[in-house]
């Protein structure tokens, strides 16, 4: 046959149990959570080195070169699935995985042949949420994944001569992860990762408390040069887990791990906290804080040097002064606070609002708390970016004088230079966002986001290689958070002209949000401008759905006159974005 040929490989088929009932009873709902969750797999599926061939509807097929990586691809977008859709109810969409290894034909981008049909009929006995797998699979992983099959015998598949033998892969207590992970290196520096302190409040309203201490410790540690320092949304991964230590250190490539519990009631709360070595369990300093509330500060302050110490890190003059540098004397100001901050970190519209709200309380009480100052310029920036306020640079300028107050206030606040920088980027002045990110990372060298807007700004000075770098050290830093940090990679290959590699981290990033309207953005752009209308079309249609009011105007807003940027804007006039 012309244009066609034959090769070995993994064919996974994948389809919506009930998807005609789903469509039936709402069809605009089902539409929305099914392109959420095709971004899930196509992330994966690339993440694990495979490729979709088809998809038509609910069902997707892909081939995989790599039997392992297929069968461990299937589980991961299963156990993301499951978790992306929580809460639906029935509205959930639930899907069956079938996969089988053989021959194919290859027309063009598509696949055809028997071992599609086998694939697709192992898919459709599969059980919800199911994954099911012929023999040629399961003896080629056996012995090589961390799961457990379940034979389910031979099985008569429609229009399929002969039976097949079919085996279903258990996923409940296995590990997720890729077989062949590679952890991250130790840094050349004592590095240290703090998991969520518990909450022993006999009130469980008090877990933002908890949270909160934590989060305080981390940006504490995080000033000190010669620590490496893991950030907030790595370590609370692990929160409410029964966990190993061992294989936290491993996971986050640290040597330390900080561990304990906060309990709060009245006017007192209690502080017990442990520093263990990873790789041997091995107690490196423990300690227990019985104190007034009002004592917080002092507490915070001399865990923070305890550590250091135990750690043997010497602190320059500047960061001695700095640790020594009280944000606020009220606890209810830092209480209010820590409240805030928790609710802008839901990232929902709701929560941005709330959050505001309340760190605008905080000030009222202490009107020289600069981080309160810090949090609610983040919210109007956060409003502008995610599209919950119009895209005019009057919403984004509401950020300006909260952030210029709160450096008037501290000249040392590192996240307030950092949230200067990130406005600067926003406004279309990457340079200028630049040299306030580059004063926030001397401050705070651990902030993660700093890294990434950093990268942002890089990228749009089209500083390709230098904007790289800083984006794969938000990664290190935030190894559990891909979204900003992939993002930012995908920015920064954008700018170097390698569509693929930045279609790949933008994926990744997805993966882990469906709704971050940025990745779809230069995904969109990217598939536009390398010729291919139905991928960036789709793309082009969650944008829409994320903010029906994006315009090309909106990508002018934050786009230097850049030789890369100006074909993003071309491209998404392209694919039909009204200018402005």
């Amino acid at each position: 046959m012309k244009n066609m040929e034959r090769h070995l490989a993994t064919v996974l088929c994948a389809d919506v149990k009930d998807y005609s009932r789903h469509m039936g009873s709402n069809e605009e709902a089902t539409i929305r959570r099914l392109h959420a969750c095709r971004a899930v797999f196509d992330a994966l599926i690339v993440e694990h080195g495979g490729r979709i061939a088809n998809t038509a509807g609910d069902s997707v097929v892909s081939e995989f070169s790599s039997v392992s990586n297929a069968v461990t691809c299937a589980v991961r977008i299963q156990e993301k699935l499951i978790a992306l859709d929580a809460g639906q109810g029935e509205g959930r969409l639930v899907y069956r995985l079938g996969i089988h290894l053989g021959e194919v034909i290859a027309k063009g981008e598509d696949i055809l042949g028997d071992t599609v049909n086998i694939a697709a009929r192992l898919e459709g006995i599969a059980e919800a949420d199911g994954i099911c797998i012929s023999a040629s699979v399961y003896d080629a992983v056996r012995n090589k994944l961390p799961y457990q099959y379940e034979s389910l015998g031979e099985k008569s598949l429609k229009n399929i001569d002969e039976p097949i033998k079919v085996f279903s892969v258990l996923r409940e207590g296995q590990s997720a992860a890729q077989p062949e992970q590679s952890f991250p290196t130790l840094p050349d520096k004592p590095s240290i990762a703090v998991l969520p302190l518990d909450n022993m409040s006999n009130d469980p309203e008090q877990e933002y408390f908890s949270d909160g201490l934590t989060e305080d410790i981390i940006t504490d540690l995080s000033k000190v040069s010669g620590l490496f320092v893991i950030a907030r949304n790595s370590t609370f991964v692990y929160k409410k887990q029964s966990v190993d230590l061992r294989r936290v250190g491993a996971e986050l490539g640290v040597k330390y791990v900080l561990e304990g519990s906060v309990r709060k009631g009245g006017d007192r709360v209690r502080i017990t906290v442990q520093l263990i070595e990873a790789a041997t369990g091995s107690h490196v300093w423990a300690e227990r804080y019985d104190r007034v509330l009002t004592d917080i500060f002092d507490v915070q302050d001399e865990m923070t040097r305890t550590i250091v110490e135990a750690l043997e890190v010497k602190l320059t003059k500047k960061e001695q002064t700095l640790l020594a540098i009280k944000e606020t004397e009220s606890v209810e100001a830092y209480d209010l606070l820590i409240q805030a901050r928790e609710l802008y970190y839901r990232f929902s519209k709701d929560g941005v609002t709330e959050g505001r709200q309340i760190a605008l309380k905080a000030i009222k009480i202490d009107p020289n708390y600069a981080i309160a100052y810090t949090l609610a310029s983040h919210t109007h920036i956060y409003d502008y970016i995610a599209g919950y306020v119009p895209y005019s640079l009057e919403n984004l300028e509401l950020a300006l004088p909260l952030v210029k107050k709160a450096i008037e206030i501290d000249q040392n606040c590192a996240r307030a230079y950092a949230a200067l920088g990130w406005y600067h980027i926003w406004h279309g002045q990457p340079a200028e966002g630049i040299t306030q990110l580059h004063k926030g990372i001397a401050l705070e060298p651990g902030f993660d986001y700093a890294h990434s807007w950093l990268s942002y700004g890089y990228s749009a000075m089209e500083q390709g290689e230098e904007a790289l770098k800083y984006a794969k050290e938000a990664l290190r830093l935030n190894p559990h958070n891909h979204v900003v940090p992939y993002h930012a990679m995908g920015c920064a290959y954008f700018a170097l002209d390698d569509l693929e590699e930045g279609i790949k981290s933008d994926l990744r990033s997805i993966a882990q949000n469906p709704h971050f309207l940025p990745a779809h953005l230069f995904i969109a752009a990217s598939n536009e401008m390398l010729g291919r209308r139905q991928e960036a079309e789709r793309h082009a249609q969650e944008i829409r759905r994320l903010s029906p009011n994006f315009t090309v105007g909106v990508c002018n807003l934050y786009s230097p006159e850049t030789k890369s940027y100006k074909r993003l804007n071309e491209a998404i006039a392209a694919l039909g974005f009204p200018k402005n």
